[in-house]
């Protein structure tokens, strides 16, 4: 209940001053849809804002091919698009997830340099997040070693020698 610019108590009615000074009586129900339509614009700023924050930066890929430590420091997977680094590679900086690439394994482990210094390769599956421009992987998601013959026999796979 308000009172209105008579002074009498009116129900049902509520004042509002739009910025010209005069009273305008406006019902509840009406100044109910005022309100809704001007928090309209800033729910949906709110809404596109959780649904941006929602997505991935990146979509997830897999890319399989000779998965190595060529060097100390460096890990890559060379597939048919090229090399993809993982670690090191002279520039930027290490992918994210490094917990979750496949450990070396003995089985079907192609030994390169020095005998015995664990640098080599094995035939792998990595699900990961890229950044095409720079030829990195960005996030190591999962990761399985195959069997070596798989990549042996995909020709679109450069030696890994």
């Amino acid at each position: 209940m308000s009172v209105s610019t008579s002074g009498q108590a009116s129900r049902g009615v509520t004042q509002v001053d739009l910025g010209k000074g005069l009273p305008v009586r406006v019902a509840p129900a009406k100044m109910l849809q005022i309100v809704e339509a001007s928090m309209r614009p800033f729910l949906g700023i709110v809404c596109l804002c959780l649904i941006g924050w929602s997505l991935p930066a990146a979509a997830a890929e897999k890319r399989c091919g000779w998965y190595g430590n060529p060097a100390p420091g460096d890990m890559l997977l060379t597939d048919r698009n090229g090399d993809w680094w993982i670690t090191g590679g002279g520039e930027g900086a290490d992918a994210k997830g490094l917990e979750n690439v496949p450990q070396m394994s003995d089985r079907g482990f192609i030994a390169t340099g020095v005998p015995g210094s664990g640098r080599g390769f094995n035939c792998a599956c990595l699900t990961v997040e890229t950044n095409a421009r720079t030829q990195r992987i960005t996030r190591v998601i999962s990761g399985e070693i195959l069997p070596l013959a798989q990549c042996r026999n995909d020709r679109s796979l450069p030696s890994p020698d």
